[in-house]
């Protein structure tokens, strides 16, 4: 039996997951795994799906879900009690996975932040047989100051901007309050009232020196700690695009747990709720300027092409009857369906209560949807990207009843929309964020870093008039290779722009249209045949870099198209970590999109 996709939790805090039943003689305990929160969750997402379907092709029926306000969950990270809504979900987790499979206790898995919420509660029940903590953190306070100077490292020598709260934490793109941070630093393993379980796995971080202290205070509570330095964190909590799968580690896990009595009668397993009704939309609690709330929603899952590709649907919970498009939005790079800081839900939330039905769809491969026969996991510019749209889209057609398609998406997930926009009829409309590249190639990178150049040598040229700047050279603070090596970059890469701009103008007075590829020129072609294009961009950018160094008059001649909106926002950042970002990116997508077809 394949993994089956559920809601479950109690009406105003409804929580999504994933039953994974056994696929083999079953053996050992039913499992919950907690994930971690944040960024680590959203590199983490490959694995733990990897996770699960070992532990379930072991024989352990198992079930992962997102805690209330992460993930595909209802609610948000601004809403107020987040770490009383943490715990309560793993405790609606826990119950859940008793009344799926009818058994009396489970086993846990928790991960970073999610081993200590795991802890706490089940300090509280005593229906969890055993605990494996996975790079767990001994204290709440420790990982508030692991946020905060991963907040530095991503702001740099910049000050915190003003949309963040005094006193809360913003981490690539997610964010604690200040009552989350209060609450957070509340918690430590040596504060538990009573051990978590009988039996706990501590398996340690391979990539740092070992800490004992989780292993240490969970002894002194009573429990019978294994320790296990399995490898497979580090290549886990990657980039997503370069996560590697931890198979030492799941083997580990498996067979740990594979001792634990079996006590579960998943044959009986009832059906899980297909459906979040009524999701309370994050947007509003974002301050997004927004038009007022004009449908109840819901949510379900989506499958499309025999149920290879996955998704969620959100759509208005009174049936549209009108003829405006649905919406797909594509991976942003090798993330799920959230997308980015959970971007893709609060867009799919905030257009779904103006009336449309929007796609979360995973490509095949990525996220939970199944890579094509003969191709890879993991690949975030897939050459049956538009194949799988046009799939998604003729699902959508026979489901729903859609006959025009709106895609959209971030960076490959615009590479992805574009060549949607050229190839599949029923288009109405793209939405193309932050495009790195518009025709990818195996030789690009993947890294975003890479193709910052542009930004690097704008950021030199403002510090070189600041005297602290001077100051840091002298003392040996500043990389001059780096620095000469960019500015050098820069200048060739203007001397080919140039070189090529003009015989560009050249051969225009020849032919109507340059060979090979040509972003601009075929950016109009889709605007011609009457389908709506929205640009949007951060400001510093690598791909409007580009765009403004290739094609500037191209790009000038493009604005004035009919069917054609080109946006630069002025908030910098490519997958719009900063708060300010998120509330601009979304407000304009959602106005423009009910302008176009509301």
């Amino acid at each position: 039996m394949s993994a089956l996709p559920c809601y479950f939790g109690p009406p105003d805090a409804r929580l999504f997951g994933w039953f994974h039943p056994p696929t083999g003689p079953t053996r050992g305990p039913v499992v919950v795994i907690c994930p971690p929160l944040g960024y680590d969750m959203v590199v983490a997402y490959r694995g733990i799906r990897h996770l699960a379907e070992g532990l379930a092709r072991s024989g352990m029926p198992t079930l992962r879900f997102d805690y209330h306000g992460t993930g595909d969950s209802g609610g948000s990270d601004y809403e107020p009690g987040r770490v009383k809504a943490w715990l309560a979900s793993v405790a609606a987790a826990i119950d859940e996975a008793k009344r799926l499979t009818g058994a009396p206790r489970v086993a846990v898995v928790g991960i970073r932040l999610g081993s200590l919420l795991a802890m706490y509660a089940a300090a509280d029940r005593s229906d969890v047989a055993a605990m494996v903590a996975w790079a767990p953190v001994a204290t709440g306070r420790a990982r508030v100051r692991e946020l905060r100077a991963f907040e530095q490292l991503m702001t740099g020598d910049d000050p915190i901007p003003d949309e963040v709260p005094e006193g809360a934490v913003a981490a690539a793109g997610f964010i604690l309050t200040r009552e989350s941070v209060l609450a957070v630093t509340e918690l430590e393993v040596a504060r538990l009232p009573r051990r978590p379980a009988p039996s706990v796995l501590v398996i340690p971080r391979d990539d740092v020196p070992t800490d004992d202290t989780v292993a240490e205070a969970l002894e002194r509570l009573g429990a019978r700690v294994t320790r296990a330095p399995l490898p497979g964190y580090e290549g886990m909590m990657r980039d997503a695009h370069a996560t590697a799968v931890p198979e030492d580690a799941i083997a580990g896990i498996a067979e740990w747990l594979g001792a634990i009595p079996n006590e579960s009668s998943v044959a009986q397993a009832p059906d899980p709720d297909p459906v979040l009704r009524d999701v309370a939309s994050g947007a509003g609690a974002m301050g997004v300027a927004l038009p007022g709330k004009t449908h109840a929603i819901i949510e379900r899952p989506f499958r499309a092409h025999a149920g290879r590709l996955f998704g969620i649907l959100t759509e208005p919970a009174t049936p549209v009857t009108d003829s405006r498009p649905a919406i797909i939005l594509a991976n942003a790079g090798a993330v799920h369906r959230i997308g980015s800081n959970r971007l893709y839900v609060e867009v799919a939330r905030a257009l779904g209560e103006r009336g449309f039905r929007v796609l979360r769809l995973d490509l095949g491969g990525l996220g939970d949807s199944a890579p094509a026969a003969g191709m890879p996991e993991n690949d975030t510019y897939s050459a049956r990207a538009v194949e799988d749209v046009a799939e998604a889209a003729r699902a959508l057609q026979a489901q729903c009843g859609a006959r025009q398609i709106v895609v959209g998406g971030l960076c490959s997930g615009a590479h992805t929309a574009f060549h949607a926009g050229l190839e599949l009829e029923n288009i109405a409309g793209v939405v193309l964020l932050n495009p790195i590249v518009f025709y990818w190639k195996p030789t690009d990178a993947l890294d975003v870093a890479a193709w910052m150049t542009f930004q690097q040598v704008r950021r030199y040229r403002k510090s070189v008039t600041q005297l602290e700047t001077w100051g840091k050279l002298v003392k040996g603070q500043i990389n001059v290779g780096r620095f000469g090596a960019t500015m050098v970059k820069r200048a060739r890469d203007r001397a080919a722009a140039r070189a090529l701009a003009i015989t560009r103008e050249v051969r225009r007075w020849v032919t109507t249209e340059a060979p090979g590829e040509h972003a601009p020129r075929d950016l109009g072609r889709i605007a011609e045949r009457g389908t709506d294009v929205l640009l949007l961009f951060s400001e510093g950018d690598p791909g409007l870099d580009f765009l403004r160094l290739n094609h500037a008059a191209d790009l000038r001649r493009l604005r004035r198209r009919k069917h054609f909106t080109f946006v630069v926002l002025k908030h910098p950042g490519h997958t719009f970590t900063a708060i300010a970002a998120q509330r601009a990116v979304i407000g304009t997508i959602v106005t423009h999109l009910v302008d176009r077809f509301g």
